[in-house]
Parts: C-alpha cells; sequence; structure tokens
C-alpha cells in the first residue's frame, strides 16, 4: 500500500510539473494602427482590485509594472511624459483559480507463468485508482488600450500553476518571465 501511495505522489508531482509551464495566449484588435504607438502610461496608479487579499500588496504591483517597463523598454516604448497623452495605455489583472486534477492510476500485479510449446499465460490480478490533487492556477493578463476610447486593443494572458511555498525572488523571476512571455507578441505582426 506504501508503494502505490508513492507511486500516486509521484504521479502528481510529474503532471503539476508538467502543468507549470506558462500557457500564453493573445488577441488584439486587427483594425489597430500598432506601428503608429511610440509612447504609453499605466492606465491607474493603484494595483487593480482583485478580491483576494494576497493578490493586493504593493510589492506584488511593484514587480508587475516594473517587469513590463522594462520589456516595452527592450522594445523601444517609452513612457510618455507628464501632461502629455500616450498613444496607449497599459494595465494588468491577475486572477488565483483553486483547481482540482484527477489521473487514473492502473496497478496490475502477476504471480507467475505457465506455457509450452504455444507460448505462455500469465495470471494475475489488477484494478484502477484514481488520485486527485488540488492546486492553485495564476493568470496574469495584461491590456493594452486605446487612450482616446478607452476600448481594448490587445490583450495577453499567461497561466500557470502556482508553486506553494516560492520565495520573493523566485516569485519575482517568474513574474517577469511570464510578462516577458507575454508581451513577445506584441505589437502583433
Amino acid at each position: 500500500m506504501k508503494a502505490a501511495a508513492s507511486l500516486a505522489l509521484a504521479f502528481a508531482t510529474l503532471a503539476l510539473a508538467g502543468c507549470s509551464q506558462l500557457r500564453v495566449t493573445t488577441e488584439y484588435d486587427r483594425s489597430a494602427n500598432f506601428g503608429a504607438f511610440h509612447t504609453y502610461a499605466w492606465r491607474s496608479t493603484e494595483p487593480p482590485a482583485t478580491g483576494d487579499p494576497r493578490l493586493k500588496n504593493k510589492r506584488l504591483d511593484t514587480t508587475v509594472r516594473s517587469a513590463v517597463d522594462r520589456t516595452l523598454a527592450a522594445k523601444g516604448y517609452q513612457s510618455a511624459a507628464a501632461g502629455t497623452t500616450a498613444d496607449f495605455l497599459v494595465a494588468y489583472h491577475i486572477v488565483v483559480n483553486q483547481k482540482t486534477s484527477a489521473a487514473e492510476i492502473d496497478r496490475t500485479y502477476g504471480y507467475g507463468r505457465s506455457g509450452g510449446w504455444g507460448g505462455g499465460t500469465y495470471g494475475g490480478w489488477g484494478w484502477t485508482t484514481t488520485q486527485s490533487y488540488d492546486y492553485e492556477q495564476g493568470t496574469l493578463l495584461i491590456d493594452i488600450i486605446d487612450p482616446a476610447t478607452m476600448n481594448l486593443l490587445w490583450r495577453g494572458t499567461g497561466t500557470r500553476v502556482i508553486a506553494e511555498g516560492t520565495s520573493h525572488d523566485k516569485r519575482a523571476a517568474r513574474i517577469t518571465d511570464a510578462v516577458e512571455q507575454i508581451l513577445k507578441d506584441f505589437p502583433p505582426h
């Protein structure tokens, strides 16, 4: 029985590790002239309201904004000077969802072989069990907005499993990586 529990734990760990890759999707307004964009500003100076107290903290907000600023600067965009209108606005949202996953595990135990000229047969018994586990999935959305109409022009979304007990430095590195991967396809070609 202990071996079965170890096998189930190993499977769950592998399944979670496989899900920890960032899945990125983007969508955009095909009529927008992204080539005319040179400057940007943040839509709001306040962190987005989430209703989740874990996400309402200045440190997280600073990490996301710094990563977006660095990534946009690397792409040649500049923060709009005070008192000027930016070509586009940037906003972000973070969502954490509780998820449950299940997997079937087959177990077969054999006890011997018999055979002759025509081959052999194996005896044994087995069963299938279902192992489930709970985890948290985080989603980071980055929005590019038209400042004149407040219409959404581009949205990048990154989703991955949240690792428990991660240090602030590792979380910051994962957020920075997520921002870079999400903005990789901005502007759209």
